[in-house]
């Protein structure tokens, strides 16, 4: 900060007596006639030397204004001193000296320190009337940078005032190409400029996007080209680049802006102004400005500076309304450099992850199988009716029995059949009688009546003792039974044919898959598979599909075909009825498509229901 306070001696005329007279707006004029009026006023015998040093705000370099009785009281040691330090600390400092003291007064406004005033005098005692006399005169001093205050909020003022309602027509605008008209138009009329123009960037060119003249200006093909090769002659310097035909510039400035000059050659523009834009190093656009008259001072630094301002926000507009694909382009070229770049270290590591599970996933191939909830039957099922009418005696076995060929599983009552075979022999016999009486008085007419009814009798016993065989039910192979429970109703009536149980034969068995109509296009007989089912997790049991049936049954909302197969490898473990999970082997696939494919189907049937397609 030190550096910055220090001033460098330079030679200024050394004031004369007189008043300060017309006020000026130069900090070294007025503060020479400041310090000529103040010691004309006042004549301080004992005065060595004074000093007034002034500079930009705070930022320096602080030089030099004003002096007497000549520049060596610029180079005093102990002027220098003191000026210094009043600087620094922006404070009032009386230093002694061997023959009085040196007093330095920083010129400070608002906390801004524009100089510093010091006199050197040859006495002890510190003259009240020099302070009085520069605290009643100091505000001469202020009075140039008071007026370059007050020029500067005048023209924030009107900056800001340019700005807010360049916003707004932007934001009341409905439409992106909307709001791009409406900041040009406003622009235009605010700053008497005859033509506003602004354009984008596109690749390393800039593309024109609204023209305040005019809202078609796709027509106008060479102005168009002529506008955006101005534009590009900007963007290609990076900053703001002017050509007035009032004041042109050297030939080797105005080589550089031929599109610039060609403007005001051939389209009556006497100034053109290209001010570039940028909200980020992809989003970057140019305003162009022309005016048919030379545009004043404040006009030209309105332009330059409402431009960085406004031209973010319209950035900032296109940029909330770009298209979806441009949307995605930019996020992919944001990823992108993010990966290439430096840190974002678990951001790589996460997309190399995924990098890897999907080359995994894509070139990895694995066994596709259709998978199928499934039910174990037997390879046969056996149904034992009841041979006739008539009622249980006893009942030796039941549903969930093994039972052994020939074993008596039920019996019937045979009391009726029993009586009625009693009466059938005793028929029989008195038959036989009568036919052994006819036979000894040779009468053949009667002979062959008896011996038809002997016949008849003997079928109906024959017809009787079949009956009472059939009232003993046994098993016709050695199976388990699946189906039938009397012992809870012996005594019970029974109907002929119904079925009294049913066995399957424990040595062969079948396994029903309800497959899910998308995967029976997959399925093939003679396919192999694997069965698990859930009363034994831990084996897999072998089987070959044996049949696919071409109706679906409906199933909780869903269509399922019956496919039957036959289990190569059975164990005693194994019953009918049993449930669980087949699955078929189908082919080698890729594991990707192994786990999407269904998705695949369902978003097939969606385009087509949709869209047809």
């Amino acid at each position: 900060m030190a550096e910055q306070l220090r001033f460098t001696p330079q030679r200024s005329e050394s004031p004369k007596a007189g008043s300060i007279g017309a006020a000026t707006s130069d900090p070294v004029l007025l503060a020479q006639r400041w310090l000529s009026a103040l010691l004309s006023q006042h004549q301080y015998s004992n005065l060595v030397s004074a000093l007034v040093v002034v500079g930009p705000a705070n930022a320096g370099p602080f030089e030099p204004a004003a002096y007497w009785p000549n520049e060596k009281a610029a180079t005093s040691e102990h002027i220098r001193n003191a000026a210094e330090r009043a600087m620094s600390t922006r404070l009032q400092i009386t230093l002694p000296t061997s023959s009085g003291f040196v007093w330095a007064q920083p010129l400070l406004l608002d906390a801004a320190l524009h100089g510093v005033f010091v006199v050197e005098m040859a006495q002890k005692q510190f003259p009240l009337s020099l302070r009085e006399q520069f605290t009643l005169g100091e505000g001469w001093l202020y009075l140039p940078w008071v007026k370059q205050d007050l020029q500067t909020l005048r023209q924030n003022t009107q900056r800001l005032e340019l700005v807010m309602e360049q916003v707004m027509a932007i934001e009341d605008e409905p439409s992106t190409l909307d709001a791009y008209q409406a900041m040009v138009t406003n622009a235009s009329a605010k700053l008497n400029s005859d033509r506003v123009a602004l354009g984008f960037v596109k690749g390393d060119k800039v593309k024109l996007q609204a023209l305040s003249s005019t809202s078609d200006f796709e027509k106008r093909i060479d102005m168009v080209l002529l506008l955006e090769s101005a534009m590009t002659e900007a963007l290609e310097q990076g900053r703001a680049t002017e050509y007035s035909s009032a004041n042109p510039p050297d030939p080797i400035v105005a080589a550089a802006l031929r599109a610039h000059l060609t403007l005001c050659r051939d389209y009556g523009s006497v100034h053109v102004l290209a001010v570039p834009f940028t909200r980020s190093p992809r989003e970057t656009g140019v305003v162009l400005f022309e005016w048919a008259q030379t545009p004043t001072d404040d006009e030209l630094a309105l332009a330059r500076s409402i431009v960085p301002l406004v031209g973010p926000i319209v950035l900032s507009r296109r940029h909330s309304d770009r298209p979806m694909q441009e949307r995605f382009a930019d996020w992919c070229r944001a990823e992108k450099d993010k990966l290439l770049g430096a840190q974002h270290g678990t951001r790589k590591l996460v997309y190399s992850s995924l990098l890897l599970v999907v080359a995994f996933f894509t070139f990895a191939h694995g066994e596709f199988r259709v998978a199928a909830n499934s039910q174990l039957e037997g390879s046969v099922r056996r149904q034992i009716a009841a041979p006739y009418d008539g009622f249980v005696a006893s009942a030796a076995y039941r549903a969930g029995q093994t039972v052994k060929r020939g074993e008596l599983l039920a019996t019937l009552d045979d009391k009726e059949l029993m009586l009625e075979a009693q009466r059938w022999l005793s028929q029989q016999d008195q038959y036989s009688k009568q036919a052994q009486d006819a036979q000894a008085q040779s009468d053949l007419p009667q002979i062959q009546i008896v011996m038809a009814q002997v016949e008849q009798a003997k079928a109906q016993l024959e017809l009787s003792e079949s009956q009472l065989e059939r009232t003993k039910i046994t098993a016709p192979f050695d199976g388990l039974i699946t189906l039938g429970d009397l012992s809870q109703s012996l005594g019970g009536a029974v109907k002929k044919g119904q079925v009294l149980f049913e066995l399957a034969p424990l040595d062969g068995y079948r396994v029903v898959l309800d497959v899910d109509e998308a995967d029976i296009s997959h399925l093939q007989v003679g396919q192999r598979g694997e069965l698990v089912v859930t009363a034994l997790p831990n084996e897999k049991f072998p089987f070959e599909v044996k049949l696919i049936t071409p109706v679906a049954k409906v199933k909780d909302g869903l269509n399922y075909f019956r496919v039957e197969g036959a289990v190569l490898e059975s164990e005693a473990s194994l019953r009918p009825g049993m449930e669980g999970v087949a699955k078929v082997q189908i082919d080698e696939r890729r594991l990707i498509w192994i786990w999407t494919y269904r998705a695949g189907v369902w978003l097939r049937l969606k385009l087509w229901s949709w869209f047809g397609v």
